[in-house]
Parts: C-alpha cells; structure tokens; sequence
C-alpha cells in the first residue's frame, strides 16, 4: 500500500489530479502515450482500465473495451467499458499498457441504464503541466 505523497499538479476543468509520491514508491511508473490519440470515423481503439471502484479491491476491464471517439478540442475521450462507479481517475491503458487517458465517469444517454464512459486524453494533460512534463516517462 503506497501512503503519502504531495499534489504536483490540479486541473478543475480536466478533473485531474497529479500527486508525487516518495522517492521509493515501490513500483514502476506506469508509460505515457505521448501522441495524440486518432481513432477515424468508423474505428475503434482499445483499452483497458486499471480501478479500485470506491476504493474496492483491483478490478480490471481488459480487450473488449473500445475508444469509439476522440475530441481533443474538449478533452473528452468516449469508451465503451466495464467500469464501475467510483472509478474515477483510473488510468486508461493501450495495449501495450501506455497510459492514453484517465476515466472520469459515464455518461447515462438513455433511460434503462445505456450509458458510455468519458475520460481525458492524456494528452491534454501533458499539454498543461509545463515543466513538470518533463517527468514523465514515456
């Protein structure tokens, strides 16, 4: 369990928060994707979503999961997933586990529970953080 840590960096309008951990966290960093995201009209892109719902135990949505859209002018990443509430701030993975967003919840288009998720490109995150881009590992 990872204790402690400073916040680095905040975003309201992306609904992102950075915190640095300790000098020894214990584990890898996890990749940055860092060029943009094009998924083409009529394409898909996986993902998969790494959550601790409600800070619950690790859950994993993998594969069948698929990023059907892409804004980068509002920052809004459209998924189909299985995630649960209390995901927020997941990161969203490619396949080869390079971060690419972070989940901010699901967007409810019908009634009887039709729902997509939205996240944040990561790439409009990188965008803000200025110097402290720098950091990250790609």
């Amino acid at each position: 369990q990872i204790k402690g840590g400073t916040i680095v960096f905040q975003d309201r309008e992306l609904d992102v928060v950075i915190v640095r951990l300790g000098d020894d966290p214990g584990i890898e960093p996890l990749r940055v994707q860092r060029a943009p995201l094009v998924v083409g009209l009529g394409e898909c892109r996986s993902a998969n979503i790494v959550q601790h719902p409600d800070g619950e135990d690790k859950r994993l949505a993998i594969r069948n999961n698929l990023i059907y859209r892409v804004d980068e002018g509002t920052h809004q990443l459209h998924y189909a997933a299985d995630t649960r509430q209390g995901s927020s701030g997941a990161p969203v993975l490619d396949d080869e586990l390079r971060v690419i967003g972070v989940h901010v919840g699901a967007v409810e288009v019908a009634s009887g529970g039709q729902s997509y998720n939205l996240g944040v490109p990561i790439t409009s995150v990188v965008a803000r953080l200025g110097a402290l881009a720098a950091e990250i590992p790609e």
